[in-house]
């Protein structure tokens, strides 16, 4: 008796996985918002600056726009999203290997397991 492709699952999800990396790289950027502008020439902080209506959310001066439009940092946010995909991608491979060789094994024999991608086997897929 042979088995029929068995699928391998991959826990967390390569979905999860995929939202995870990504909320992480946004977060990265989006933890600027805290910090306050100070006035010109003071230690205190701007004022939030209101709408013209009651409506309208209240400005508040801080340093995610510097941050988020500096040059390094988005370079540096293009390749951490190319390298999310990488490991992405090597994941998927991998488990799509592993799927394979086990497609011609007996059931009755000893059963064979694939590495799972700790934080090793994703230090080894980006260096791919």
């Amino acid at each position: 008796m042979y088995l029929n492709s068995p699928e391998i699952v991959v826990q967390p999800s390569v979905n999860d996985l995929k939202k995870v990396l990504g909320r992480l790289a946004r977060n990265q950027v989006e933890s600027s918002k805290p910090f306050v502008r100070w006035m010109s020439g003071t230690c205190i902080e701007t004022p939030e600056v209101r709408g013209a209506s009651d409506d309208d959310e209240p400005f508040v001066h801080t340093f995610f726009t510097d941050v988020s439009q500096n040059p390094q940092i988005v370079k540096t946010m293009l390749t951490l999203t190319h390298s999310t995909q990488k490991v992405i991608f090597g994941i998927t491979r991998s488990a799509a290997a592993c799927s394979s060789s086990f497609v011609s094994q007996s059931a009755a024999s000893r059963p064979r397991f694939c590495p799972s991608y700790s934080a090793f086997h994703i230090s080894r897929l980006l260096q791919l």
